[in-house]
């Protein structure tokens, strides 16, 4: 088996807010990476932050 490990990277993606339990209804979109942005520092949205 190969592992490769890679450095955490901040991407932006479109949802539409319909959520299902513990994740979104629809399929996400990727939108753009965000290399400027620390993953640290990444706040979740309150409904996702208690999971």
């Amino acid at each position: 088996m190969h592992l490769t490990l890679i450095e955490p990277l901040v991407v932006e993606v479109a949802a539409d807010v319909a959520w299902s339990r513990k994740s979104f209804r629809h399929p996400l979109s990727f939108v753009r990476a965000r290399p400027e942005l620390d993953p640290a520092d990444v706040e979740l949205p309150p409904h996702i932050q208690d999971r």
